[in-house]
């Protein structure tokens, strides 16, 4: 899986490439966020769209900001977004 420790040491350079392999969720969180077209893509190739609908309904707030929210959710072929998780103040 090169691709993958390419992207997690793009996108999760703080983690070892090894924990994207184990739970990416985190690094496809990462690529919805700031990833480029292109490594979106081969990231969802890779993963599946099960693995990013996952990761994006667990996503803690403040992590995918509201554009990227709602075209993941149109990406995805899901329902109509809810508002992007946020803290409560």
């Amino acid at each position: 899986m090169i691709q993958i420790e390419r992207l997690s040491a793009r996108y999760v350079w703080w983690r070892p490439a090894a924990d994207a392999q184990r739970d990416p969720s985190t690094l496809l969180r990462q690529v919805m966020a700031l990833g480029t077209f292109d490594d979106a893509h081969a990231a969802l190739r890779i993963c599946g769209r099960d693995a990013f609908v996952a990761a994006l309904r667990s996503a803690p707030p403040g992590i995918i900001d509201p554009r990227s929210w709602n075209y993941w959710h149109v990406k995805l072929d899901l329902p109509s977004a809810p508002p992007p998780p946020r803290t409560y103040e």
